[in-house]
């Protein structure tokens, strides 16, 4: 946990492959720049909102088999909606308020059962 922390630049691939890792929170920060292809085999919770982050969710995050909660909240990311964040068997929360996502909610999406919330707006979906 390294919130509110007024940290600045990007995320390196550093933190890659942290095995055990379980929970990342790099909320509050000012933190640019893409999110890093990282794989988290056992993280549950990562949340970044609140910082400058570019770009897209990066596909390595669909290794991570064990996330339940997922949030980028008011940052700038400016892609779609992964394919692999809409076949989760294990996403229940996920979080995109106030980016730039473009295109459309998969149909796939809404018969995800394990979803059991999800904020995409403020987006231009």
């Amino acid at each position: 946990d390294i919130q509110y922390n007024f940290l600045t630049g990007s995320i390196t691939n550093s933190f890659q492959n942290k095995d055990l890792l379980f929970y990342f929170e790099l909320n509050g920060n000012e933190f640019v720049g893409p999110l890093p292809n990282v794989y988290f085999p056992q993280i549950r919770f990562f949340l970044g909102f609140l910082n400058y982050f570019t770009g897209s969710i990066p596909e390595s995050l669909s290794n991570s088999i064990n996330i339940i909660y997922l949030s980028f909240t008011n940052n700038f990311l400016n892609s779609s909606i992964p394919m692999w964040v809409t076949q989760s068997t294990t996403l229940q929360f996920i979080e995109f308020t106030s980016n730039m996502i473009s295109g459309s909610i998969p149909n796939s999406f809404t018969n995800q059962s394990s979803i059991a919330e999800f904020f995409f707006d403020y987006n231009w979906l």
